[in-house]
């Protein structure tokens, strides 16, 4: 417990959150251990001495008069004498300084690590601002303006989560679902979108990101602009889109009885988003509330029918699923959508309340 707590009082210190009482407590335990007083002293080694810990000083400055202090201290401590390094910028030791063996030293800078990453968090917990976290229900859409102008339209069955202010180097929000980001310009602060598996960064450009959990895909496309995706299993590879290029990235594991290149080296596919006579995509069909099929499966039909009609669609012949159908329907009601669609593909079904069940006509229930 005592460990715990004099790392965690380390890591406020250096995360300049202490309060006056917890820096009393540090010089409490520190002098009643001496691998604490040691370990209190690479703390304020690598923090560049107690010169700089009020002081606003360029990082690397910091970082490069922390480690010759370091260095000097830990000559000094090598040797019996305890004589300290000629470069050593810190002041001398005030008390002889004691053997000590390496291995102690190690397991100083291993524990101040783990005080580094405490210090991490809980500067994040401290520069934390309001988040809102925005729910759509299926069957309605809704439009919102974020604190830099950027504009967002959600998709029903959408969760997206936003700080009420963007303050740091970045700005960064949450999805879960679908959404059209139309968004602000700002070159020196990135706009990232953070989306199952992936994260889209942006500076300023218009796309829509799909990325329910339900979906056996995540996509990005492109309309305007320029945006860059990062898969969070392979961060040091991004993919750059153009404009009405669409990113699918596979939500969930590969079958295995789909194709080998499928299953072991598909990754991400690059797709062409093939605009309309009128400049229009089916991708963001949904924005003039809209839905296009284009020879897509009947259990990736069914889940945009659940979500725009509120409804829940269950197959009695799993067969049916993976038959492909297309269409465009505007302001038609789910029977009429059914009905139209029964002209090319057959199947019957049955709509009680907001259940739909679909069956081959072979099947009736």
């Amino acid at each position: 417990m005592e460990n715990a707590r004099i790392i965690e009082l380390m890591a406020k210190k250096l995360g300049r959150t202490a309060t006056p009482g917890e820096l009393e407590e540090l010089d409490r335990l520190a002098g009643a251990s001496p691998t604490h007083g040691y370990l209190r002293e690479v703390v304020d080694a690598l923090k560049g001495g107690q010169e700089h810990i009020e002081k606003e000083v360029p990082a690397q400055e910091v970082t490069e008069t922390g480690w010759r202090h370091l260095a000097g201290r830990l000559k000094g401590l090598k040797g019996e004498t305890g004589a300290m390094a000629a470069d050593d910028p810190g002041e001398p030791l005030k008390t002889p300084v004691r053997p000590i063996r390496w291995t102690r030293i190690a397991a100083a800078v291993a524990l101040l690590v783990a005080a580094a990453g405490i210090t991490k968090v809980l500067q994040k917990d401290q520069s934390r601002i309001p988040q809102t976290s925005l729910r759509v229900a299926n069957g309605d859409r809704k439009a919102i303006v974020l604190p830099d102008g950027t504009r967002i339209w959600l998709n029903a069955g959408s969760r997206l989560v936003y700080p009420d202010a963007f303050t740091g180097a970045d700005r960064e929000v949450t999805l879960d679902g679908e959404a059209f980001f139309d968004v602000a310009s700002q070159p020196s602060k990135p706009f990232l979108v953070h989306a199952g598996k992936m994260t889209v960064k942006v500076l300023g450009t218009s796309f829509d990101v799909k990325a329910y959990k339900t979906d056996p895909d995540i996509t990005t496309t492109l309309v305007s602009g320029r945006v860059q995706v990062t898969l969070d299993d392979n961060p040091d590879r991004s993919v750059t889109l153009a404009p009405h290029e669409k990113l699918v990235v596979p939500n969930v594991e590969m079958k295995l009885d789909q194709s080998k290149i499928l299953a072991n080296a598909l990754r991400y596919q690059v797709r062409t988003a093939s605009p309309d006579d009128k400049n229009n995509l089916a991708e963001t069909a949904w924005l003039d509330d809209k839905l296009e099929f284009n020879d897509d499966t009947f259990d990736e039909v069914a889940r945009e029918l659940e979500r725009k009609y509120d409804v829940q669609i269950d197959f009695a012949n799993d067969g049916l699923k993976d038959t492909h159908v297309s269409g465009t329907f505007d302001r038609e009601t789910l029977q009429q959508v059914f009905d139209i669609l029964k002209m090319t593909t057959h199947f019957d079904y049955h709509i009680e309340g907001k259940k739909v069940t679909v069956f081959t006509t072979k099947t009736k229930v």
